[in-house]
Parts: structure tokens; sequence; C-alpha cells
């Protein structure tokens, strides 16, 4: 008999369990098969969890079954080989299937009978609810002790400004906990995006763990996950919801609040938009048919020489189907100089901010009339909730009806008046708006004030997010061009394009 050993011992059972340890698993075996009078002929050892069976011990047995070099498999126990039911069954169908017995030494199975892979089938569902059994008991532990304020994260890998301190919880790192600081002021108030945040970083010999000299270079996606780590901000996670830490934040709500719109915005633009190189990418549309324009190199040849230029056009694959639109196109550069042109001059107005005012106030009057008749309807609905509920319980005091009916009743009672409540307060936040509007407008207000000193001493991306702050769009038609900004009406720029770029739309 090819007899072929397979041992496996987790990490934590190596270092506090002799019992389980790969040496006395092997020795067993050996024993076990001698007794038997087979000769052994592999031993593979893994140290890894029995969850599945992603294991250089396991694969190797596997391959050694399928290739038929094996006449019996001996474990010490049956969750040596696995803790899942399913990998289990899988493994035991492959061996029945090939005629290659199985024994297990502690449990004493023999799958050469009904009654032994019966049993085989019992002890591996126990093994597969042991493993559970205590994945929910450590679930159940981090959320107990997430709901008590303490963080769960790795003791060795803390969020960079603290450090983990005995107890449970993470403190400031003085000088790291003001980088933080900077990083949400950069990003929340200077508009600086991630990629420009950690090129600075690492251009100033910043390193994101002081305590590896030669490791820790910024990347992207680090600034980006601190952006949206809660913990900066005094909360830890418990389950799916946030709780309050007992940790210290680094920085407060108002400028968490702040990020969390920046990142919204940014969220909603594509990849390729936010590498644009292009003031305007995002905004520039068809006046005809509402699509996006591509912002694309264009080339064409003249007297002087190949001319290489960017415009704002359909993409090719966009001038067929249902929605059949001629297509527009207008060069890139004079058309961000129109648009730049007439925001500073509409900047350098007095009555900017009044013609915001009124046009909002305007498009709100026409929206809050049904919502304010819907909101009306729905706090009669949810007194009558209460009065019927009130009804009930006096019932439930008379005992005209019994608990189970009240509860029967109170359920679906409940199920409407959240659903109720929660369009409640959808409408009244959007009824909010008119008295947001002031302190909404107010931030624009700035902007336009100094829009006209301090544009040509914006970056790219400054630059970006002022346009995107006051336009909402650019429309391109065949015969002219309508820049669109918020709160005001539409306004015709003035643009050149000659007869020759036309002629070239389609190159």
């Amino acid at each position: 008999m090819r007899v072929y050993v397979y041992c496996r011992v987790s990490t934590d059972e190596q270092s506090t369990d002799d019992h389980y340890s790969l040496g006395n698993q092997e020795q067993r075996a050996r024993d076990y098969a001698k007794a038997k009078g087979w000769q052994v002929s592999w031993v593979r050892k893994d140290v890894a969890s029995g969850k599945n069976t992603n294991r250089p011990g396991f694969q190797a047995l596997d391959a050694a079954v399928k290739i038929g070099e094996v006449d019996v498999v001996v474990v010490y126990r049956l969750d040596r080989l696995s803790r899942n039911v399913r990998d289990i069954y899988d493994f035991l169908d492959e061996l029945q299937r090939r005629d290659i017995a199985f024994a297990s030494i502690t449990e004493g199975f023999d799958t050469t009978t009904a009654m032994g892979r019966a049993m085989l089938g019992v002890a591996a569902v126990f093994a597969q609810l042991t493993r559970e059994m205590i994945a929910e008991n450590v679930k159940d532990g981090l959320l107990r002790r997430a709901e008590s304020g303490k963080w769960n994260g790795p003791k060795w890998n803390p969020p960079y400004g603290y450090t983990y301190v005995l107890g449970g919880t993470i403190e400031p790192i003085p000088e790291q906990a003001e980088l933080v600081r900077s990083i949400f002021r950069w990003f929340s108030e200077d508009k600086w995006g991630t990629s420009k945040i950690a090129r600075y970083l690492n251009n100033q010999g910043v390193k994101r763990e002081s305590a590896k000299p030669n490791s820790g270079q910024w990347i992207q996606n680090k600034i980006w996950e601190m952006l949206q780590n809660p913990v900066y901000v005094g909360k830890v996670v418990a389950g799916d919801r946030l709780v309050d830490g007992i940790h210290e934040p680094l920085i407060d709500q108002d400028t968490w609040d702040a990020t969390a719109a920046v990142s919204t915005a940014r969220k909603l633009q594509s990849p390729r938009l936010k590498a644009s190189p292009h003031l305007l990418s995002g905004l520039v549309r068809c006046g005809t048919c509402d699509r996006l324009l591509a912002a694309q190199k264009c080339n064409y040849s003249n007297r002087q020489g190949d001319v290489s230029f960017v415009g704002f056009r359909h993409s090719r694959n966009e001038f067929s189907g249902p929605r059949h639109c001629p297509g527009v196109y207008h060069r890139g550069d004079t058309l961000e100089l129109a648009v730049i042109s007439d925001l500073l001059a509409l900047a350098k107005g007095e009555n900017v901010r009044e013609m915001a005012l009124k046009a909002a106030k305007e498009r709100l009057a026409t929206e809050s009339g049904p919502l304010r008749d819907e909101a009306q309807r729905l706090s009669s609905q949810l007194s009558e909730f209460d009065h019927r509920f009130e009804s009930w319980a006096r019932l439930l005091d008379d005992g005209a009806i019994d608990e189970s009916q009240f509860r029967l009743r109170n359920a679906a009672l409940l199920k409407d008046k959240v659903k109720a409540s929660k369009r409640f307060e959808e409408i009244e936040a959007a009824l909010g708006a008119e008295e947001r509007l002031e302190i909404d407008l107010a931030e624009v207000d700035a902007v336009w004030r100094d829009l006209p000193v301090a544009w040509e001493h914006l970056e790219f991306e400054q630059k970006r997010e002022i346009l995107r702050l006051l336009i909402e769009k650019v429309l391109v038609y065949p015969d002219r061009v309508e820049l669109q900004p918020y709160h005001l009406p539409p306004r015709r720029l003035e643009t050149r394009r000659s007869r020759r770029e036309f002629i070239r739309k389609v190159t």
C-alpha cells in the first residue's frame, strides 16, 4: 500500500498547542501505517488555515491522487484535511472515484463501508460548524469592542498620525497629526488633487512611515484612503454603523464634511476626466443632443506646414443610432478663451450675486409648491398614525385585543409610518434649500468677487475646480455657443471659428 501522509497546523496552533504539532501528527501517522503493515511513501506538511485548499502541501496531495500514485491517504484528524464541508466532500469523492482509501487516525474512519462514509460526513459537518462558530465569536468580539469606541485595526499598523497604546486604543503622534490636518486642508480648501498632494509630499522628502526610512513613498491611493477614513474625525466602524471612538480626533466635523463634499463631486467625474489636461473637459456639451463633447487632437496642413490643436467634438460612434445628431465641433483654445473672458467680464459686474439670487429664488418658487402640498398631506398622515396607535393601545389595555393582535397591527402601522417619515424629511430638506440659499450663494459670491484678481495666480487644478463651481455647462450649437453659469441666465459667447476648421472637423 502506497501511503500518503498529510499534516496541517495553523500558525496559532503551531505556537500554542504541541498536541497538533506537525511532528506529533507525522509520528502518529507513521505508527498507524506501521501497525497496518503499510509503507509510507510521502509526507506533506502545511502551516496554514484550513478554511480553503490553497495550500502547497494539499495541492501536492491532490496532484498525486489525480495521477494515481496513492493507495491510501492518512491524516491525524479530519479537520487537518480541511474545515470546509464542500472541500472535504469534493476531495473524498475524488478518492472514491479513483478507488483510493482514506484514514483518520483519531476518529477511526473507514471509507470502505457505508457507515464509515456516513460518519465521515457527520464529522465534516461539525468541522465546518466549529470554524463558523469561531468566526462568529471573533466577529461578535470585534463588534462589541468597536461599540465601546476602541479601534479594531492591527496593533502594528495604526492609521498614519496615530500610534497604538496599551488598552486597545490609539493616540496622536504630534508631527504626523499636523501633516494629516494639512492634507485634509489642501484637499478640502485648496482643492488639491490626491496626486498633487502625494507628489508634493514626496518632493519634500516626507515619509509615510517614519519608522521605515527606506520606504513609505506617498501614493495617490493612500491619500484617498486617508481622506475617507472616519477615524480622523473621532469615529470607529461598528458593523454597518459609525460610533464615537475613545481616541482623540485629528480634524473637526466641519473639515470632514467639506472633504466629503469635495470627494463626492470628484467621484462623479470619470478617471479620464480627472486626468484631462483641458480646463473645460466635462463641461462642454452638444446643444442639439446634450452629449458631452470629447477633447481630441486635430491635425491639418497648410502652406506654413502642419497644424495641430485640440478640438471639442462628438466621437465618431456617436453619429448613428436612434439619437442621431449631425454633430458639432469647436476649436478648444478659442472656446476656452471665450468662456474665461466672459466669466471675468461677468465677475467684474456689481450685480452678479443679485442676479443669481433672483434666478435661484424663481426656480425654487416653481418647485416648492407641489412639495409643500405633499408635506401637508404627509403631516396629516403622520398624525393619523399616532391616533391609530393610541386607539389600539387603549383596546389592548381594555382587553378588546390580545398582545399578538396589537403587535401585528402595530408592525404594519410602523412600516407605513417609517416610509412616510422618511419622505417627509426629504421634502423638508428640499424646502429648506431656500433658507440655505443665502449661505450657499455667499461662497459663490466670494469666488465671483475674487476671480478677476486671483485667476492668473491659480494653478491648473484650482482653475478647473473654480470653473466647475461656477459653470453648469457650455453648449455648442452649429451656429453659436452658449455659456450656462449656475444660478444665472444663459449667455451667448462670441467665438472665432474659421471655415477651414469646420472642413477639418472630422479629420
